[in-house]
């Protein structure tokens, strides 16, 4: 049984709320409050297992609220109900602590009681697993600010109006993509209205643009490559430029947004010629603004790129051992195969066979 409590000050949403996971046998509502200090005073004396609330009440407000159960140990879970769309507010709950962030308007029962569960079960595992180290902790940081990079989710062959492929649902995709950007500490996925999902990297300053895109790179790989198994679409995820300002965090997706004739140029084109001129000519630059923009957007020059993904066909191939490497070079667009084996090495670090040995022996 998980054991929840609604927090919001409007009676008519707690109503609601409770008569939304009255369907769900798992889950007991064990009280609805109008205050924070009310659902705090609970949660000193009964048992809590998930708390959902409000993010603006009167007196204590929603943030603060998730700050002292967290601080405290109040309830396992926190997941916010809200009618606030704006980055901001997801940003500042995530910052508090939240496990999940649902839209007033978009709720409904099989989302509610799924979120329920799944946090319910993220939480509980969390607690009785050890914390896996973080993925900066390989690189030395001094304490200060925060720096942010963007990835923008793009299936491929898609247009660039639409953000989902017309046999993808939204809800199911957003819960996958959860999951597995899940695994990963300093990655959210985040949802916007007409927007491609997009995926915020946070990174302890100071940072090089070059560890930052490689510690980004080998995650959006691991996405992606996840992406493609459950869904069987090309997916591509378009880093931006590392930036210290949330409130840039538009700026970054419309410049990142941009690019994406290019990308699908790419992807078209992977077992073929990738000409600079071709893409540059696409994005409507000169060859020089195009590749000035191109590093600054993406923190890698075009070549670089054209190369990443042309290895990340190669890995998907070489799981195939029918496949010749020879074979290989040819489906990815490498002039031959000992071409192809230097820059296999030059962007995983790694030889073919060692890659092959540590991921499928």
């Amino acid at each position: 049984m998980i054991r929840v409590i609604i927090v919001d000050d409007e009676i008519l949403a707690r109503i609601g709320i409770q008569t939304l996971l009255e369907q769900d046998a798992d889950i007991q509502v064990k009280g609805n409050f109008g205050f924070g200090e009310d659902a705090i005073r609970f949660c000193q004396n009964s048992t809590v297992d998930i708390v959902l609330t409000d993010i603006e009440m009167a007196e204590l407000d929603g943030f603060s609220l998730i700050q002292t159960i967290k601080e405290n140990n109040y309830a396992k879970g926190v997941i916010v109900i809200s009618s606030h769309s704006k980055f901001e507010y997801a940003r500042k709950a995530l910052d508090k602590g939240v496990d999940a962030y649902i839209l007033k308007h978009e709720l409904e029962s099989e989302l509610l009681i799924k979120t329920i569960k799944e946090t319910h079960k993220k939480v509980t595992v969390s607690a009785d697993t050890p914390q896996k180290p973080l993925l900066l902790d390989s690189i030395q940081h001094d304490a200060g600010d925060l720096l942010y990079q963007l990835g923008v989710v793009k299936f491929l062959s898609v247009d660039t109006e639409n953000c989902l492929p017309s046999d993808i649902d939204e809800t199911m995709f957003g819960h996958l993509l959860e999951n597995i950007v899940g695994k990963y500490n300093n990655a959210t996925p985040f949802a916007q209205a007409n927007k491609h999902r997009f995926i915020v990297f946070t990174f302890d300053e100071p940072v090089s643009e070059i560890d930052a895109n490689r510690i980004s790179n080998e995650i959006c790989i691991d996405i992606s490559e996840n992406l493609e198994l459950y869904l069987n679409k090309r997916v591509i995820i378009i880093t931006s430029s590392l930036f210290g300002k949330m409130s840039s965090i538009s700026r970054h997706y419309n410049q990142v947004m941009d690019l994406g004739n290019v990308f699908q140029y790419i992807d078209d084109n992977i077992m073929e010629k990738v000409g600079l001129n071709e893409a540059a000519a696409i994005s409507g630059m000169s060859v020089a603004n195009f590749c000035k923009k191109f590093k600054e957007y993406t923190g890698i020059t075009f070549t670089q790129h054209v190369n990443e993904q042309r290895i990340n066909r190669v890995k998907m191939l070489i799981k195939n051992k029918s496949n010749s490497l020879g074979e290989i070079a040819g489906m990815t667009g490498f002039t031959n195969e000992n071409y192809m084996t230097r820059v296999f090495k030059q962007v995983t670090g790694k030889t073919i066979s060692m890659w092959r040995k540590g991921n499928f022996e």
